[in-house]
């Protein structure tokens, strides 16, 4: 068994150098810009994978630690179609369970794969409400809803699981006071 204190501390020693500013971690390189453009820092999760991987499983853009909960983000910059929408359920699955049990069962070998389903897990979506208008009119409301099919991921393979628009992720950040330090490395 190990806990999500554990897993915090080999992520924090083992991979500084995978510490990025979100606005490189969700860069996108086909429209050239930045869906978050801040430049607190956090663990860039694609390029921990690729560590571990020559052809990696999907994966999330970003892992942050928050009240004893692995948080997993996923930057989607363009529209969100069916296909789009399969690839982020995918990168959900297999970057939180299938690459993180093999990075952390490197560092430690007692770990089972059942292990990292015990783990408390978060997975956000962030995306862009400019080329997904029908989501932008259900954010102005307010509307806690999990979109884009990753509904059936909230309360079975996640804690908890939110798909929010960009304003809103950075107000997430600023009210559990993870940006805007003077320094961060994703811990918090």
């Amino acid at each position: 068994m190990i806990t999500e204190s554990e897993v915090q501390k080999i992520i924090s020693s083992e991979f500084k150098d995978c510490l990025r500013s979100m606005k490189q971690i969700s860069w996108d390189p086909v429209n050239e810009i930045a869906l978050v453009d801040k430049e607190d820092r956090f663990h860039h999760y694609d390029i921990m994978a690729e560590k571990f991987y020559g052809d990696k499983p999907k994966s999330p853009d970003m892992l942050l630690f928050h009240n004893e909960t692995l948080v997993f983000v996923e930057f989607k910059n363009g529209k969100i179609g069916s296909k789009e929408k399969d690839k982020i359920k995918l990168k959900a699955i297999e970057g939180c369970f299938i690459i993180l049990f093999k990075i952390i069962s490197r560092y430690n070998k007692a770990i089972g794969f059942t292990d990292i389903f015990k783990l408390k897990k978060s997975y956000i979506l962030v995306y862009d409400t400019d080329k997904n208008t029908r989501e932008r009119i259900r954010d102005r409301k307010h509307a806690n809803l999990t979109r884009f099919g990753l509904e059936h991921y909230n309360g079975t393979f996640f804690h908890q699981v939110s798909t929010l628009s960009r304003d809103i992720f950075i107000q997430w950040l600023h009210k559990r006071r993870l940006i805007g330090k003077e320094t961060n490395d994703g811990e918090i």
